[in-house]
């Protein structure tokens, strides 16, 4: 082989290194171009979640659940609404997936927006405890709004959207426009108490007695 021919493989084993690194160069570049994305929309997402959103949790089947529901509606100041149900109850099969429509459609969040759980009455845990009793509950469906640690209004305060306990019969005839207006005043309650106290009460401090009775 002459020293011209050495010289020519030489130069090709250069130019097929450096096309072999520019090429490795441009994968990793690639490939971190195109994790970054979904990274940066999960923090977008988190950053530019509403303040005011409506928040669905899981079902309650645990006494503890509900405690710490309540506890969150009071850190946050934002109204628990909770709709007790059954497995046999016909009538709550029509109604839980109404208040999922109402509440997903952004109903309350104008006024500040609530918090919503279901609670199964019947689960043996909740029924062991006595919380049907503890939280007046006569029929299923009901609903029973929380705020700040204790139970909104009561009877016939809770018919057009002043919160507190609205029982079976009553929820039917509200039908979806009073059941509207009902997330809406219980929402209101959240949005008024944060504007006359700014930065908020703490956890368990300064309970508005007045919109517990």
């Amino acid at each position: 082989m002459t020293p011209s021919n050495l010289k020519h493989i030489s130069r090709s084993l250069s130019k097929s290194s450096s096309s072999i690194s520019r090429a490795i160069s441009a994968s990793t570049s690639t490939s971190t171009s195109v994790c970054s994305p979904p990274h940066s929309r999960r923090q977008f997402a988190s950053t530019a979640a509403k303040k005011d959103q409506n928040r669905i949790y899981s079902p309650v089947r645990y006494p503890p659940d509900l405690a710490t529901y309540i506890s969150l509606s009071t850190s946050s100041s934002k109204p628990l609404l909770t709709l007790w149900t059954t497995s046999y109850c016909s009538t709550c099969k029509t109604i839980s997936p109404l208040l999922h429509q109402i509440l997903e459609a952004g109903v309350g969040e104008k006024e500040g927006g609530v918090l919503f759980a279901e609670v199964e009455f019947d689960a043996p845990d909740i029924m062991n405890e006595g919380l049907g009793m503890r939280y007046m509950v006569r029929s299923v469906p009901s609903l029973v709004g929380f705020w700040r640690g204790e139970v909104m209004g009561g009877g016939a305060e809770g018919v057009g959207g002043e919160g507190g306990r609205l029982g079976s019969r009553e929820i039917q005839e509200l039908g979806r426009e009073g059941l509207e207006e009902w997330v809406r005043g219980a929402a209101r309650r959240g949005e008024e108490w944060r504007e006359g106290h700014p930065g908020g009460e703490g956890l368990f401090g300064g309970l508005w007695k007045g919109w517990g009775k």
